[in-house]
C-alpha cells in the first residue's frame, strides 16, 4: 500500500489579525476541524507568570472572547524562568496587569450623557504614559534583572499611525524622543506625493504651472503671497526656474541622488521639514523614498523613467521590509508601534493608551463570509435587507479580528502592561469593552468600571484598578552640577565675500539695467509697427517661450507645420494665452528668419547646424577672484568692449559665476556661442543695436560667456589655440532679423581671452 504521510497544521487563530493581507480565518478554521488530532501549546515563554495570570484572568472573563466560537482560550501556563530577569520599581515588582481608571472632573470634556468625549480621553491617556514613562526613566528608578530599563525597552501600541500624533507630543512635553514604527509603506505617505510633485516640476519645468504648484506644496512651502511676488519679479522667478533647469540636467548628467541631495541642500529641505509638526517622521519619509528611488535609478537612469516608476508604487504601494515606514532613530528611544506591525515583538514594559478605540467601518464595499465560509463582497445599494446583512457581517468580522488585536497587543508585554480606560462613546463596542461587557453599554461611570473592579479583586497580585499614577518626572541636572558653560572664543575671520554671482546679479544694481535679460519692454509695439512679428507678445515668459522653442528644435529638419504644432504645446506652459493663426504664423517667421540668416563670422545659417555639433543651453560655472573695477581697466585698451561696464556698481567678484549660455556650435574647427534676444527696439540697425546691447549691459554678459567657453576649450579641447578655435559671440535680436539687422558679433580676440582669464583668475 501507500505509505502514511502526515499533513501538520501550525498556527495561532487567535493571532490571526491580518485579512487586509489575504489572510483568511475561515479557511484555517475550516481546515482545523477536519484534522484527526488537535494539540494547543501551554507554555508561554515570553511574559512574566503574574502577567500571564493576569492575561489568563481578562480573557476567560467572557466566554466567547474571540466573538468567534470555534476559537477558545486555553489558560496557559509561565516557562521555568519566567521570572529570572523581574521589572521593579522602586525596590519593588508592580502588578503587572494595570488599569488607569480616568475620572476627570471637568464638565466640559464630558457629552451630555456624562460620557467623556474622545479627544480629551486621548489627551488625558497620552499625558499620563508620557509622565509615567519620564518617571520610571529616571536614574535609580526602575530595574530589569539587574541593568537600568532603558527607552528601548518600553513600548506604546496603537491602532493606526495617526494616534501616534497625539503620544509624540505628549513624550516631546516630558522631555522624551520616541520613534514610530508600523506597517504602512513608505510609498503610503504624503512625502511619496509631495516628493513626486516636486520631481514632476523638475523633469517638466519649462511647465510653469507645475513648478508653481511645487513650490506651494508642503516640501517647498511657499505661500500665495510667495507666489504672487515671485510673479512680479522676473530675476526672482528665473532664478527659480534655473534652480529646477539645474537639478534635472544635474540628473541627467550625474544620475538621481546627486541631483536630489544638490535640490535638498539648495532649498534647504531638512531645515523646512524640521521646523514643522511630525518634522522627523517626515524628513526619515522623504530621505528613505529618496534611497529608494537611488536604487531605482540603477535600472531606470532616465529622469522620465524613475517618475513613472514612483506613479506606478503609488498607485499600487509594494510590500516588502524595503518599503515599510523605518524608524526615526536607532536603539535608545521609547517606540511607538502600530498593533499589527508588533506582532512576533515583544518589550519588557507596554502602554496600551488608547484601548477603547476601534476602527469600525460603516460605508461600503462590505467583505464578510456567509454560513458556507465562502468569501462574500458586497458593493453596496440594491435590497435593503441584503444591504443591511452584509453591512452587519462584515461588522461583525471585523469586530472579531479587533478582538484578536487586542490579544497580540496585550501578549507582547513580558513585564508590565498598562492600559487607561474611562466611560467614552466608543468603550463598549471596542475589543476590551466585549470582554468586560459582553456588547450591552455600560449605563453610567460606576458600572464601566465594575467588571475590572471585579477581576482586581479576585487576582489582586496580577491585576489592578486604580487612578493613574500621580508622577512628575523631575527635571534634568547639568551634569556637572550645573556650572555655567560658554563656547570657546572664535578668533579667526571667516570670509563673507565668496558667493556664487551671475550677470543678472552683477547688473541688478545699475541704475539702467533690466532686471532679467529676456525681455522688460512695455506692453505695446513701438508705434509704426505693422509687422506681425512685433505684435508677439512681449515679456520675459515669451522670451522663455522663445529659448524652449529653439532649444527643442531640430534646426536642420525644422518644417512650418512642425515648428507651429510644438509652438501651440509649449505657449501654455509660459502662461501665455493660446496662439491665434496670425500669432502662430509670426512664430514660424520668426523662427525660419533665424535659421536662414547667414552668422557673421561663420557664415553659417542655423538650418545647417545639426544637432552633433551643437549644445543648447550650456550651464557653467567658473571661479573667478577679482573685481569689476579692474576689469574695466582692462577693456579700456579694447574699443570693441570699452562702454560694457558704464553705470554699473564697483563689485567684488570672489567665488564662482554662474549662467547658461543659449546656444554653442562648432563650424569648421572654431567654436561660436550665441544668445537669443527677443526685446522690442524701434530700429534693429547697427547703431540701435549697439545702444541696446550698451543699454542692458549684453556686452558683460557675453565677457563672461566667452570666458566660460574659454576656459571649457582649454580644459576639453586638445591643443586648444584661441586665436584657431574660437569663433566669436552672436547676440540674436530676434524680432529684427527679418529687417535685414538685428546682430551683434564681436570675434574675441585672442589676448584679450588670455587677459580676461588671468584677471578672473587673480593673477597678474
Amino acid at each position: 500500500g501507500e505509505p502514511e504521510s502526515t499533513l501538520v497544521l501550525i498556527g495561532d487563530p487567535k493571532q490571526a489579525i491580518y485579512a487586509f493581507r489575504g489572510g483568511d480565518l475561515h479557511t484555517y478554521l475550516n481546515a482545523a476541524g477536519q484534522v484527526d488530532q488537535a494539540r494547543a501549546l501551554q507554555t508561554n515563554w515570553r511574559s512574566g507568570s503574574r502577567l500571564i495570570a493576569g492575561v489568563n484572568a481578562l480573557f476567560q472573563a467572557s466566554p466567547d472572547p474571540f466573538r468567534e466560537p470555534r476559537i477558545k482560550y486555553r489558560p496557559v501556563q509561565p516557562s521555568p524562568k519566567a521570572d529570572a530577569e523581574p521589572l521593579r520599581v522602586e525596590g519593588s515588582e508592580p502588578v503587572p496587569l494595570q488599569f488607569w481608571a480616568l475620572r476627570p472632573d471637568e464638565p466640559e470634556w464630558r457629552t451630555t450623557k456624562g460620557e467623556l468625549k474622545a479627544d480629551p480621553a486621548r489627551a488625558l491617556a497620552a499625558e499620563y504614559c508620557a509622565r509615567h514613562i519620564a518617571w520610571l526613566l529616571e536614574p535609580g528608578r526602575a530595574t530589569l534583572g539587574d541593568a537600568p530599563l532603558q527607552p528601548r525597552h518600553i513600548a506604546l501600541l496603537v491602532r493606526s499611525h495617526k494616534e501616534t500624533l497625539w503620544l509624540q507630543d505628549a513624550l516631546r512635553d516630558q522631555g522624551l524622543s520616541c520613534v514610530a514604527l508600523g506597517r504602512e509603506s513608505v510609498f503610503e505617505t504624503a512625502e511619496a506625493e509631495d516628493l513626486e510633485a516636486l520631481l514632476t516640476a523638475v523633469v517638466h519645468c519649462e511647465d510653469e504651472a507645475l513648478v508653481r504648484y511645487a513650490l506651494a506644496g508642503p516640501l517647498l512651502g511657499h505661500a500665495a503671497a510667495d507666489l504672487e511676488r515671485l510673479a512680479a519679479d522676473d530675476q526672482a522667478w528665473s532664478e527659480i526656474l534655473t534652480l529646477f533647469h539645474d537639478t534635472r540636467r544635474h540628473w541627467q548628467a550625474q544620475g538621481f541622488i546627486p541631483a536630489f541631495w544638490q535640490l535638498f541642500h539648495r532649498c534647504e529641505l531638512g531645515r523646512r521639514l524640521l521646523a514643522g509638526e511630525e518634522g522627523e517622521r517626515r524628513l526619515t519619509n522623504l530621505l528613505q523614498l529618496a534611497e529608494l528611488l537611488g536604487e531605482a535609478a540603477r535600472r531606470r537612469p532616465a529622469p522620465e523613467s524613475l517618475l513613472a516608476w514612483l506613479r506606478s508604487r503609488r498607485d499600487h504601494p509594494p510590500g516588502g521590509e524595503a518599503t515599510k515606514m523605518r524608524l526615526e532613530s536607532d536603539e535608545g528611544l521609547v517606540r511607538i508601534v502600530t498593533m499589527h506591525a508588533s506582532k512576533g515583538l515583544e518589550y519588557p514594559v507596554v502602554y496600551i493608551p488608547f484601548p477603547w478605540s476601534q476602527g469600525r467601518r460603516s460605508d461600503a464595499p462590505w467583505f464578510y463570509h456567509d454560513a458556507a465560509g465562502q468569501p462574500c463582497l458586497h458593493l453596496g445599494g440594491g435590497d435593503p435587507d441584503a444591504m443591511a446583512a452584509a453591512k452587519a457581517a462584515a461588522t461583525e468580522e471585523e469586530s472579531a479580528e479587533a478582538q484578536r488585536l487586542f490579544y497580540v497587543a496585550v501578549t507582547r508585554a513580558a513585564r508590565l502592561c498598562v492600559l487607561p480606560w474611562a466611560w467614552t462613546r466608543d468603550a463598549a463596542h471596542s475589543a476590551l469593552g466585549w470582554l468586560l461587557y459582553g456588547g450591552d453599554k455600560p449605563a453610567d461611570e460606576e458600572s464601566c468600571f465594575e467588571p475590572l473592579a471585579a477581576l482586581a479583586e479576585h487576582h489582586p497580585q496580577a491585576i489592578r484598578l486604580a487612578p493613574p499614577p500621580q508622577v512628575k518626572a523631575a527635571a534634568p541636572v547639568a551634569a556637572d552640577g550645573g556650572a555655567s558653560l560658554a563656547a570657546r572664543p572664535f578668533t579667526g575671520q571667516v570670509k563673507g565675500d565668496w558667493r556664487i554671482t551671475s550677470y543678472s546679479a552683477l547688473v541688478s544694481g545699475s541704475r539702467d539695467a533690466v532686471a532679467e535679460d529676456y525681455d522688460a519692454q512695455p506692453a505695446e509695439p513701438p508705434g509704426g509697427w505693422e509687422d506681425p512679428i512685433q505684435r508677439l507678445p512681449a515679456g520675459s515668459r515669451f522670451g522663455r517661450f522663445i529659448h524652449q522653442l529653439l532649444q527643442e528644435l531640430d534646426f536642420t529638419a525644422a518644417e512650418p507645420e512642425g515648428v507651429a504644432a510644438l509652438a501651440r504645446r509649449l505657449a501654455p506652459r509660459f502662461g501665455l494665452p493660446p496662439l491665434d493663426a496670425q500669432a502662430l504664423q509670426a512664430v514660424v517667421r520668426l523662427v525660419e528668419t533665424a535659421l536662414q540668416v547667414p552668422l557673421p563670422g561663420s557664415r553659417l545659417r542655423l538650418a545647417e547646424l545639426p544637432r552633433a555639433r551643437r549644445v543648447d543651453e550650456l550651464e557653467f560655472h567658473f571661479a573667478c577672484h577679482s573685481d569689476l573695477d579692474g576689469l574695466r581697466r582692462l577693456l579700456a585698451d579694447h574699443p570693441d568692449w570699452a562702454g560694457a561696464l558704464d553705470g554699473l556698481t564697483p563689485a567684488r567678484l570672489e567665488g564662482l559665476v554662474h549662467g547658461y549660455i543659449d546656444l554653442v556650435y562648432e563650424h569648421q574647427g572654431r567654436y561660436y556661442l550665441a544668445d537669443y534676444k527677443s526685446n522690442r527696439l524701434d530700429d534693429y540697425g547697427p547703431a540701435a543695436i549697439d545702444a541696446a546691447m550698451a543699454g542692458h549691459h549684453y556686452p558683460l554678459q557675453a565677457l563672461l560667456y566667452a570666458l566660460a567657453l574659454h576656459r571649457h576649450l582649454g580644459a576639453t579641447l586638445a591643443g586648444y589655440d584661441p586665436a584657431r578655435h574660437f569663433g566669436g559671440v552672436h547676440y540674436l535680436f530676434l524680432r529684427g532679423l527679418a529687417t535685414g539687422g538685428g546682430i551683434w558679433h564681436r570675434d574675441c580676440d585672442p589676448a584679450l581671452l588670455d587677459e580676461l582669464d588671468r584677471l578672473m583668475g587673480g593673477r597678474p
